[in-house]
């Protein structure tokens, strides 16, 4: 069932869309274009509206410049979430986002599980 997000989490869901990097490899969505969607439930998913596990993921290739300042030991955690981003990683919640986009996921259980941080 479609269903329509609040204002507050719809630029929310935007701004994770817009910052998901262009060398990614993930076909980006029009934002002004979201449909999202809401299972209804049922006694077999216990009302959830969910059948089974998906998993989000936050994956990068290892290049010469990311093995570089991993083994130099002088790397903060964001400092490699920048180098990762600039490398084309998506990141956990984005990977959800473009699943609620997909209609595999919805976005309260996105933010329910991951964090943009």
């Amino acid at each position: 069932m479609e269903t329509t997000l609040p204002l507050e989490t719809m630029e929310r869901v935007k701004k994770i869309i817009t910052n998901i990097p262009a060398n990614s490899g993930e076909k980006i969505p029009d934002v002004n274009n979201l449909k999202f969607y809401k299972g209804n439930g049922c006694e077999i998913c216990s009302h959830t509206g969910y059948k089974g596990r998906i998993g989000i993921y936050e994956i990068f290739t290892m290049n010469a410049e990311i093995e570089a300042i991993t083994l130099s030991g002088q790397v903060s955690e964001y400092q490699m979430r920048d180098i990762t981003h600039k490398n084309g990683m998506a990141s956990m919640v984005q990977d959800g986002i473009l699943k609620a986009v997909a209609g595999i996921t919805s976005v309260d259980e996105v933010f329910r599980v991951a964090s943009e941080d």
